[in-house]
């Protein structure tokens, strides 16, 4: 959440990345067909043909540049970090020597191991798993986009009430992503932006 996420009752799946990617495939006339999959899957689900485009929460990065071709950017993403309120981490700074957990794959790992001297990261298969292990006590924070830890936020202030701290571990924009050598395909994802 607010990316992609299942709906309570419904089950389908429903948020911001899944608009862009039903608003691409109105504007190519085709019928979006949604795959669920793990952070850490994204690429080879692409690069291997079993997707066309991926609108999962995909930051770039140059080695993930190196792998697929990405769309005009459609939003900004900020790494941040959560910690519990009760803590005494001030800054991301503070957490050197601990451990923060994270989705496998993702930019939030790479930028707090980047940012943070010191830290022990930890990571899980997605952000709901590497959420509870942070809950749980497993690990001292927790790593992702300042969108889905403005959520988590939200939804465990009665169970454990949490703090994102102020510093960015990384910032970087959202695209769409393509197979490389697929230009039309690119272009045509571009100007549905």
């Amino acid at each position: 959440p607010p990316q992609g996420m299942l709906q309570m009752g419904t089950r389908e799946v429903v948020g911001y990345d899944v608009d862009v990617c039903r608003g691409i495939a109105e504007h190519l006339g085709v019928k979006a067909e949604l795959k669920v999959m793990s952070t850490a899957a994204r690429i080879p689900e692409l690069t291997q043909g079993r997707v066309d485009i991926l609108t999962a929460g995909f930051i770039y990065t140059e080695e993930r540049a190196k792998q697929v071709d990405y769309s005009y950017s459609y939003l900004d993403a900020v790494e941040k970090i959560v910690v519990a309120e009760d803590s005494g981490f001030k800054s991301i700074k503070d957490l050197g020597g601990h451990k923060v957990a994270a989705a496998d794959g993702t930019t939030s790992a790479v930028a707090a191991r980047a940012s943070i001297p010191g830290v022990e990261v930890i990571t899980f298969q997605d952000n709901p798993t590497a959420f509870l292990a942070f809950m749980q006590k497993r690990a001292d924070a927790f790593a992702a986009s300042q969108f889905i830890l403005a959520d988590y936020v939200r939804t465990s202030r009665e169970t454990r009430p949490l703090r994102i701290l102020p510093e960015a571990t990384m910032s970087s924009p959202f695209g769409a992503a393509v197979r490389k050598q697929e230009p039309k395909l690119l272009e045509a994802v571009n100007e549905a932006l």
